[in-house]
């Protein structure tokens, strides 16, 4: 799946200027990813590209960062499931100690 195509999903409109504006903010997106490009760091003073190093690092660490959190939150609720079945197994082994399996009738 591609970005473009994953806004387009994301911002379904069902009319001719909801597709309008998407188009417009997809290309805007494109235009500005372009223009980044485009720029010449070798003519910046040592500072100001010690400056763009350091500012592409962080914008990759916060990237990387919203993706660990999506992955911790999967995992999370995973492990809530898990957590509601080790509760229900722990009350029927405690509530009738001497007869664990009357609990799977």
């Amino acid at each position: 799946m591609t970005l473009d195509m994953a806004k387009q999903i994301c911002m379904i409109q069902r009319t001719e200027l909801g597709k309008q504006y998407r188009e417009y903010f997809i290309q805007l997106e494109k235009d500005y990813k372009a223009l980044q490009e485009q720029i010449d760091v070798s003519n910046l003073t040592p500072e100001m590209q010690l400056f763009n190093q350091m500012f592409k690092a962080v914008a990759k660490t916060q990237q990387e960062l919203q993706t660990t959190q999506k992955e911790v939150k999967q995992l999370q609720q995973k492990a809530d499931k898990v957590q509601g079945t080790v509760t229900d197994i722990k009350h029927a082994v405690i509530f009738q100690p001497d007869n664990w399996r009357a609990g799977f009738k």
